[in-house]
Formats: C-alpha cells, structure tokens, sequence
C-alpha cells in the first residue's frame, strides 16, 4: 500500500484531522499532497508524524508491505515441505534458480543453495556440489559493510553450509551487527540466543574443539534473567556440562549429564528433550567416548 494513503486511513481510524496531526510539524498542504496517490514526505517528518498518532514505525512499514510479507510466509510454508519431498525440493529449488538467473538477484541463489543443503542435510546427502555457490555467498556476506536483519536471518538459517574457518572470521562482525540491530531488548536477545545456540551446537557437531569455547562464551553472555529464556539457560547448562565431559569423560557423568535434561521433558518438551538427547549421544560417540 502507498505510504501516503496508509497513513491517511490511520489518520482517520484515530479520528485526527490533518490540522491536528500537522500542527508544529510541517505544514498543512504538505501532509495533504503526501496522502495523495502520488504524495512524498521527508523522512524524519514521516517519524514525526507517526509518533503523533501512536503508530510505530515498524509497524507502519509492515502494513506497507503486507504482499511482501505475504509472499515471505507463503515461500517459508513451502520451504518446510521442500526440506522432507524431494518433488517439492526440486519445484522450489527450480524456481529460486531461475528467479536468480533473471534478475540476478543473489538472495535468489540464497534460497536456492538454502533449500537444497538442508534437503541435503535432513536426509544425510552431502552437498558438496554446492561449493561454488557457497564461495559466492560468502563473497557476498563478507564485501557487505553491515548486515541487516534479512543478512543476519539468512545466515543463521544456512550457517551450516560455511567451513569453520569462515565462522570463525565472521563471528565478530555478527555479535557486532546483532548488537547493533535497532529493536527492543527482548527481540534483539532472542536473535543473540538463536545465534549463540546454533554456532555452539554446530561447533559440537564437527568436532570443532578450537572454536566451543569462544561460542559457549557468547552463548552465555546472551543470558538474561528474563524467565523467557530459561530454556536458553538450560540449553547452555547442558552444552557446558558437554563440554567438561568431553575433556573429562566418566559413564556416571554422561548419566547425570542425561538425567538433567529430563527438566525439559517435565516441562513439556518432549521433541525438544528426545533431540537434545540424541544430540548428546552423538556427540559422545563421535568422539570416541564411550
């Protein structure tokens, strides 16, 4: 929707005159040409004036781009098909790829490389064939002076497909983008959370002994005393448990360590407490603990 006309039906659903709305910010005849089809307003004017009528700016933004987010929500619906149907997979992988061929936007071959390596990786394919895609992706996340939060979303969801050096070299820039994103505290955490969790989860996956400390560290700073991330706290407990058990193995440790995630079961996790589960019995067996 037009921002002009979008802020006229807000306008008038609070039941504002333009008089009221404008007065000691801009004239009259200017609000008037913006909520006209075709009308523009600088910027700060526009934060102004949405301020005066208890509108949030992103909340005004999103309304603006409802087809947007439509499409967004509908390409994530048919993501999560695509990742267990191989058909599905390949309709969506096909039209991603073509999307990126025509307009050569890279987010496009994004997608494309995003669903084909989680396919890849939910049924235990490799996708080592996507390697020359990957070096462009990662050609194109590094030449970016900031990420935004479409960057920062992308690259939790495919964070699995980068080497560990990679990782590695990004993760100041990440922690840094994050801190930097202009949310609310508890939406900013959430994000911290998600990429502590995951980065520390994958290094334990690979083995990769050098970088779960450095990880475990953030993962940790992430940790509020907001009672909505407790179930990070516990994640984090386990995963530090893990750890000193991987340096310091013993099987009654590995059973206390087990025995302590039943506090997810008990509180209604089941999924999340069966994956945790055999998340730490891989790990355990892949290094040869047992």
């Amino acid at each position: 929707m037009n921002y002009g006309i979008l802020f006229s039906k807000l306008r008038k659903d609070k039941h504002l005159t333009q008089k009221e709305v404008c007065d000691g910010i801009v004239a009259q005849a200017i609000l008037s040409r913006f909520e006209s089809k075709n009308g523009r307003i600088d910027f700060d004017i526009l934060m102004q004036l949405l301020h005066r009528i208890h509108v949030h700016p992103t909340e005004f933004l999103a309304m603006c781009n409802q087809d947007n987010i439509s499409e967004e929500y509908a390409f994530n619906q048919r993501l999560h098909a695509a990742y267990y149907n191989a058909s599905d997979n390949q309709i969506l992988l096909n039209e991603e790829r073509n999307k990126f061929t025509t307009t050569h936007d890279i987010h496009y071959l994004i997608n494309s490389v995003r669903v084909e390596a989680t396919y890849c990786k939910k049924n235990g394919k490799s996708f080592e064939h996507l390697s020359g895609d990957i070096e462009i992706i990662k050609d194109y996340l590094i030449s970016l002076d900031s990420w935004f939060i479409s960057e920062i979303i992308l690259y939790l969801d495919i964070l699995f497909i980068f080497d560990d050096n990679f990782i590695r070299t990004q993760h100041a820039r990440m922690t840094r983008f994050l801190s930097n994103l202009p949310f609310g505290i508890a939406h900013k955490n959430s994000l911290q959370s998600s990429y502590g969790h995951n980065v520390t989860v994958l290094a334990f996956e690979r083995c990769n002994f050098k970088d779960i400390p450095l990880y475990l560290s953030y993962f940790e700073r992430t940790l509020t005393k907001d009672p909505r991330s407790l179930t990070n706290a516990l994640y984090y407990s386990t995963y530090l448990k893990l750890w000193h058990l991987i340096h310091n193995y013993s099987k009654y440790e590995f059973d206390q360590l087990v025995e302590s995630i039943n506090i997810f079961e008990q509180y209604g996790y089941e999924d999340e407490y069966l994956e945790l589960k055999e998340f730490i019995i891989e790990v355990v067996n892949n290094n040869q603990l047992v």
